[in-house]
């Protein structure tokens, strides 16, 4: 196995490093990186289909591999002169060789190693743009999150808010109900002498125009008869049907003073309570029906 082979996942093929691609030994020997074991539940070596049954916390880091990659400097080489790649020209952005970089002569270029320090400082800004990238990504994602569990706590309060309304106007409604049917039958006891007068001296004139109803056609009949012997004098002189006398009519005198028509209306907002722990209304009704 070349130096190459040994620096890569015998799995993936991608280069170890001692961040998401460490080396693992599996319990076969061979080792393949972290992230295969990773996004595997039971891992299958592809060299000899054994399967690592430890988990991954467990499996060590293979030591003589990450001794290699600490070790191991990459070997750049010219494929035009095969020279090593010593320089780095910034505006062509190449690598080159010493006779390379004759024909560059004219542009800015830096050692080799120089622009590694420069590519690691770029990676490792590049790094920390990314991580930071992802972490405000998380933080508008759990913002989003907490706006939306807002939203539903938001409607969930109103909708319940909403049906506690409703019940304390409907229970309100069935109070001022009650209350609206207690003044009504406030109001028939305010005008019961009125009604009690008025229908008391109805009896009395259905009874009087009884007693004249009879008279009334009596009067009538007599009329008549009168009337077909009008010429006839000598029946109209001897007729006793003219010596009558109308029965004496009682004085009605209705008395309108007596009747209310008048009558006050006053809702209040909140029914009054006296001391007793009775409202206005029901101390009226107890009293009516103690009196009655």
């Amino acid at each position: 196995m070349d130096l190459i082979s040994l620096l890569c996942c015998q799995n993936c093929g991608g280069r170890f490093n001692t961040d998401t691609m460490v080396p693992l030994s599996l319990i076969c020997g061979h080792t393949c990186c972290k992230a295969c074991l990773s996004s595997s539940g039971h891992f299958t070596c592809p060299s000899d289909s054994i399967t690592e049954t430890r988990e991954i916390s467990q499996i060590p880091a293979s030591a003589l591999v990450l001794q290699f990659l600490q070790n191991a400097k990459p070997n750049y080489t010219c494929f035009t002169h095969s020279r090593p790649l010593e320089f780095y020209c910034v505006p062509c952005r190449k690598l080159l060789c010493p006779k390379c970089i004759m024909q560059h002569s004219l542009h800015e270029y830096m050692d080799i190693d120089q622009a590694d320090t420069i590519v690691k400082d770029l990676k490792n800004n590049f790094d920390c743009y990314y991580s930071t990238t992802l972490d405000n990504y998380s933080k508008l994602t759990r913002e989003i999150e907490d706006v939306k569990r807002a939203q539903e706590l938001i409607a969930q309060s109103l909708k319940a808010a909403q049906k506690e309304l409703k019940e304390k106007y409907n229970c309100k409604k069935e109070e001022l109900e009650k209350k609206r049917k207690i003044e009504e039958q406030e109001l028939e006891y305010k005008m019961r002498p009125s009604i009690r007068y008025v229908e008391e001296h109805k009896i009395k004139l259905k009874e009087l125009l009884q007693a004249h109803e009879q008279e009334k056609e009596n009067a009538i009949k007599t009329k008549s008869e009168i009337s077909r012997h009008n010429s006839n004098l000598a029946v109209l002189y001897h007729s006793d049907k003219f010596d009558r006398k109308a029965s004496p009519l009682k004085e009605l005198n209705f008395e309108w003073n007596r009747i209310q028509t008048k009558i006050n209306i006053n809702v209040k907002e909140e029914e009054e309570v006296s001391e007793t722990g009775f409202s206005i209304e029901e101390q009226r009704w107890q009293h009516y029906y103690h009196n009655n």
